[in-house]
Parts: C-alpha cells; structure tokens; sequence
C-alpha cells in the first residue's frame, strides 16, 4: 500500500437504505453518502413480489460512490482496498452471458407458497442442512417459484449468487460467493461448510450453477478498467465480499468469540450469540449461521422490524421533518419508564422463527383518556420499550438455544443514534451495553475485512479486539431496571393474550 492509498471504500446494500462509505484504515469515518433502496413489484408476479432494477442499483451505487469520493476531495489513488456487505437473503440469477434474470432482495415474498410446501414436506432436513426456517424467505422456494411459475427463466439460469457477490461481479467480472451470505442465503450446509447440493436435490432443483465457494477477507479480484473509469477509481482496487450486514455488524463490535452477543439494531433487529459449533435449536426457533470469523458459528434470535415500527410510528404521529426523530425522543424522555401504563405492540417480539407471519398489535393504555393525560411522548416512550422488550425475549431465547449466558452484549445499527434507546436497553436487561462508536457499524466491519486482507490472512480476534476499543457502554440503573420486571412481565402477557386474535 502506498502512502497515497489511505482509505477504504464500503458498499453496503441495506434493506432500507443504499450506503457508500469511506473509511480510515482503522475504520474511522470519512465521509459517506446514502439513498433509499428501491424496489419495482413486477406486473407477472403477486404482490408479495419485490425486485432490484439491476440498472438503476448499479447507477445509485456508481452516483453514491462519485458523491462520497467528491465530498471530501478523494480520488481513486487513495483507495486501498473495496468492501461489500449487503441484506441477507438477497439473491441474484444471471443467465449463460452473464446478464441478470432476477435480482431480488429479501422483502421479495413471492416465494410463500413454494416455501410453505418445502416445510410441509421437509422442515426437518431443511433446518438440519441450512440452520434456517421458513423457507419463502430463502433462495431454493425463489427456484421452486421460477421452476413452476416461470420455466423458461429457470432453464435459462446458469449462475446463483448473492446480492453481495453480485456487487463484486459487476465490480470486478469474477464470479465467486461468500460462505457466510451463501449460508444466509439457504444454500449452504452450515455444518460442512459446502454446497445445500443434497437437500436442493432433495426439492427437485438443480445443482450446477454456483461459483466457488470463498471466505470473508478474500480479494474476488480488481475492479475492471472499464468500472474504475466510471466510479474513479484505480483499475485492479482489490474487491472483498465481507459478509452479511449483520455479521459485518458483529465485526465492527468486536463481537467474534463465544458467549459473546451482538445486536443490530436496523430496519429489523436481530441477536446474535458466537458459538464454537453450530447451536441448532430443537423447536427450530433460532437460526443457525456462520460468522465471517473462521471457525464461528452465530445461533440467531429475530426480534422483528424494531427500526421500520419505529419509523412507521414517527410517519404516523410525528411527521417526517428532519427533525422528526430527534423531537421523538426529547418527548419519551420526559416520560417515566412503564409509560404511565402505556404498552406499546408495534412488530417487536421474541419471534419463532419456524412459524413468522401477521400477529395482532397495537398500544394498550388505561382508559378513560379524560383522566389519563397520555401524550405523543408516552407513544415513542412505548415504542422505544417494545424494541428494548423484544430484544431481551430474543436474548433469553438465545441463552436458552445455547445453554450460555451472554458474556457481553454490544449493539450497534440505526436505533443507536437515539440514545434514550440505548439507555432503555441496557435498563431492560439490567446488564452493561456496549454500544457501537457509529450507526454505520456494518460498513465498518466491512471497510476493516477490506482493510486487513491486504495484509494477507485475516487475524479476525485481533481485528475484533482493535473494535473493541472504540465501543461506549452504557450502564443500566439498578431502581429503572427494577421497575422494568413489572412492565416487561405485562408486555409479555399481553403479547400471549394477543396470540389468535388475527
């Protein structure tokens, strides 16, 4: 690396929003830039249906990369090294030449029928090969739905790769897949480590049309002359597919060794425990995963769309100026904890994964309103407790999937710019927090894989001890945490009483 050549680029394909990232060579920020995700419902598919425009998500990325490199004067002489993350369970199909069929993401839902059907027949070798239940989030029931839906595009696919590697194809003109988002994707076996090709037999499907299998930390190639020119950049900028947002996450958090757990707190939340060794749960209510970390596994608690509630809330009721957020959480502060009663059902909950779909929700609080004096403050006050809520349910789960209690929890992802959030958090499950030093926390551990692969193999715990370093903790406050027993007692009563209502 020369002297010129100081930072790093992260692209990150989020469900809610694109982001391009550049970073210091310790992952510091420098500048970024960031649009809406867009998404197209095609005219031959239901409703359910979602697809990425490969042209005009090439083009954001192209224009996100320009303007971040502009805003602080950078040219491609300083870029060392790219990194990709992106959305699990996005999937692309490219056909003999190379040119897309289908780019999906993973709000694309059309697949629930296929997917209902695999697990009527073979839940059980399913979640035993992928560590991942149900499968209409996955890429095998999105074949199913081509192969029966549209054969003439099933017969024409001659590659299957994920969202991340296809960034990198269209970077570089390599095809390769991450192990780590060909595991999120259903398509690998999480124990051996290699192809689903039993169990895509299995369903009927074929098997000859996946890349090399590689890991986090490994350059796919240079980026292409061609794509330099159009994104500034140096012909032959190593390009490394980091891994899933999430895990990338875990990264940024230092969160690599067992006992330890992340939560990535974004459009929806997650939480995530490192183990040793794949952590499969017998009622198939966690997933299983593989971490970019070699030789790491994650056992994977869904708390549900906490971020997307949240903003849904502030649409609703707060409005959407810039400002919106920020006049959210002043209010909720001046709000005891409990809400004066206020119990808020937006989406979060401790979620079985095996068995997700529409529950009942809404806000609960003593009535008559004459007496009550609720206001828009008590709403997000609420709002903010059913996340913190459905993070701990997720918690609980995980100690009782791995038999282990967390070592360490950190959390990082978008919740954590409101840091009455964080605070709330770390009150409910009455343990230190330690918090990411930005919001950004998966392009940043996939800006550091890019990093630290240009010095060769990847030292992932002395990677993840360096991350360490820049994390906040927030203590919890022993009377608040007290109090929350109660009202997270009543939240969990409520979310069983709501149980067949829809």
């Amino acid at each position: 690396m020369t002297k010129q050549q100081q930072t790093l680029l992260a692209i990150d394909i989020g469900t809610s929003t694109l982001k391009v990232v550049l970073t210091d060579l310790t992952g510091r920020i420098l500048a970024s830039s960031i649009e809406p995700t867009s998404y197209t419902t095609p005219d031959d598919a239901s409703e359910l249906s979602r697809e990425f425009s490969p042209v005009d998500l090439w083009a954001s990325l192209i224009n996100l990369t320009g303007q971040t490199l502009q805003s602080i004067n950078i040219t491609g002489n300083a870029v060392a090294a790219i990194g990709i993350t992106s959305q699990r369970q996005g999937v692309g199909f490219l056909d003999r030449a190379g040119e897309e069929l289908y780019l999906g993401p993973n709000l694309d839902l059309r697949a629930v029928f296929e997917g209902a059907g695999m697990d009527e027949d073979f839940s059980d070798d399913v979640y035993a090969t992928t560590g991942h239940l149900p499968s209409f989030f996955f890429a095998p029931a999105k074949l199913r739905w081509f192969q029966a839906n549209r054969p003439d595009v099933y017969d024409r696919i001659a590659t299957v790769l994920t969202l991340g590697d296809w960034v990198a194809y269209r970077l570089t003109g390599e095809l390769a897949a991450q192990e780590t988002l060909a595991a999120e994707a259903g398509l690998l076996n999480i124990v051996s480590g290699g192809w689903a090709t039993e169990l895509l037999e299995q369903l009927g499907l074929r098997t000859d049309w996946f890349p090399a299998l590689t890991k986090s930390g490994i350059s796919v190639g240079g980026v292409t002359k061609a794509v330099a020119e159009a994104l500034g950049l140096n012909p032959g900028t190593p390009v490394v597919v980091a891994g899933p947002d999430t895990q990338c996450g875990l990264l940024a958090m230092g969160v690599v060794e067992p006992g330890a757990v992340g939560v990535v707190a974004g459009w929806s939340v997650t939480a995530q425990a490192v183990t040793a060794t794949p952590q499969s749960d017998t009622a198939k209510r966690a997933w299983v995963g593989r971490h970019v970390a070699s030789g790491r596994w994650i056992a994977e608690a869904n708390a549900g769309d906490g971020g997307n509630a949240y903003r849904w809330l502030r649409d609703l009721v707060f409005g959407t100026a810039d400002d919106a957020y920020q006049a959210m959480e002043g209010m909720a502060a001046n709000v005891p904890p409990g809400g004066d009663g206020v119990l808020a059902l937006l989406g979060p909950a401790p979620l079985d994964l095996s068995r997700p779909g529409l529950r009942a929700g809404g806000i609960l609080f003593p009535v008559p309103t004459t007496f009550s004096g609720f206001g828009q403050g008590h709403l997000a006050r609420g709002a903010l407790e059913n996340i913190a809520f459905a993070v701990r349910g997720a918690c609980e789960l995980l100690e009782e999937v791995t038999g282990t209690p967390a070592s360490s929890i950190a959390l990082g992802g978008g919740m954590t710019r409101t840091e009455l959030f964080n605070q709330i958090l770390a009150d409910v499950i009455g343990r230190p927090i330690h918090v990411a030093s930005t919001p950004d926390a998966s392009a940043v551990g996939a800006a550091l894989v890019a990093g630290a692969s240009l010095s060769g193999d990847i030292n992932f715990a002395e990677l993840a001890s360096t991350t360490r370093e820049g994390l906040r903790t927030i203590e919890p406050e022993p009377v608040v945490t007290a109090e929350y027993e109660e009202h997270y007692g009543r939240w969990l009563e409520a979310q069983e009483r709501l149980k067949g209502f829809l």
